[in-house]
């Protein structure tokens, strides 16, 4: 596994937590119906989809 990533971790300027399109993972609050919370980054599916289970 490489990482697990949240909104803070992104290095966007100005992330409007109202557009998806300028927060694509949610900050404090989830404000739309499955908006991601984390971002998981893996060397191979199989090791993403484990530890993307542990986060649900």
């Amino acid at each position: 596994m490489v990482g697990v990533f949240t909104g803070r971790d992104l290095p966007l300027a100005k992330q409007d937590q109202s557009d998806r399109n300028r927060c694509p993972l949610a900050l404090d609050t989830v404000r739309f119906v499955e908006h991601p919370v984390v971002a998981v980054v893996a060397e191979c599916q199989a090791v993403s989809r484990a530890v993307s289970g542990d986060a649900r």
